[in-house]
């Protein structure tokens, strides 16, 4: 009963960092398609 008690939490742990890695990702893809559309709309506003 202890064993399976210490292996469910190394799951949780691992399930947990997984988690937050995706997490972080997305993050990035979000804040990275934010910036080129900015980008974007600084390059086709017309320079006056």
């Amino acid at each position: 009963m202890y064993v399976e008690e210490q292996e469910r939490r190394r799951i949780s742990s691992g399930e947990l960092r997984g988690y937050f890695q995706m997490r972080s990702y997305i993050g990035m893809e979000i804040l990275i398609g934010f910036l080129c559309l900015k980008f974007r709309e600084l390059l086709v506003m017309p320079h006056c």
